[in-house]
């Protein structure tokens, strides 16, 4: 369990464009927190300072376990695009990133994550032969291999259709309610903001940008489950609709 201290951080491209100055964030243990805003306010950015792919310019990140202890976490990454590679089977795909472990033990982690993701354990088929949403959970299965302390998920459900997309949001969340992990997402679509996150900070889309607001869901088990069917009468969901596009 890992909270993450973003701490005055500053970020600059080419010495021109200031995408922040000075933005500090807090996110607790085990809290699911999406970065929220117009495409180009920086979400991507700074979900990439948080997982160590790029380097602000001055401020500091640092992890912190239970015991208020700085620790450096580990972390699964995934992607707008699941870039799996072609000539690898769907479980070479997953457990490339397992390094020198042992095939027994590769095998039966890969078993366990396409069981939670729900795709055929075998893992035989290549990415050519599976579709878009197919392609997302192994990308997913991926990530979560490792067992990481921080998930990171830049828009993952983007370049799917609505219908893969929600199914893909439901099956995601169930996973949050069997793995207990501190998870950081970006995202355009308020519904999806509000489905999975515990918080939403709301980015401007002026630069440098700076924090609107930050929202807290409280929304139920049940609310969330029967977000889809009933979104535009939810009470719980007007209310947090209304404050994202304020």
């Amino acid at each position: 369990m890992v909270q993450i201290n973003a701490d005055e951080i500053s970020k600059s491209f080419n010495g021109e464009l200031t995408i922040f100055r000075k933005f500090s964030l807090r996110i607790r243990s085990n809290e699911c927190v999406c970065f929220f805003g117009p495409s180009g306010c920086g979400k991507t950015t700074f979900l990439n300072l948080l997982a160590g792919l790029l380097q602000p310019d001055s401020g500091s990140i640092t992890f912190k376990n239970d015991k208020n202890e700085i620790v450096v976490p580990t972390a699964g990454y995934v992607f707008q695009q699941p870039r799996l590679l072609p000539w690898l089977t769907i479980k070479k795909n997953i457990t490339i990133v397992l390094g020198g472990i042992n095939s027994k033990k590769s095998s039966i982690l890969v078993k366990r994550m396409l069981k939670l993701v729900r795709l055929p354990i075998d893992g035989k088929k290549y990415p050519s032969e599976m579709s878009g949403g197919e392609l997302q959970r192994v990308a997913l299965a991926r990530a979560l291999i490792v067992k990481p302390h921080v998930l990171f998920l830049d828009e993952p459900f983007s370049h799917l259709d609505e219908v893969t997309a929600a199914q893909l949001r439901c099956d995601l969340l169930k996973v949050f309610q069997k793995i207990k992990i501190t998870t950081v997402f970006t995202t355009h679509n308020p519904l999806e903001a509000i489905y999975l996150a515990d918080r939403v900070v709301v980015l401007s889309e002026k630069k440098p940008t700076v924090i609107k607001r930050i929202i807290d869901t409280h929304m139920t088990g049940r609310e969330r489950k029967d977000l889809y069917r009933q979104f535009i009468f939810e009470k719980s969901v007007k209310r947090i609709m209304h404050k994202l596009l304020a």
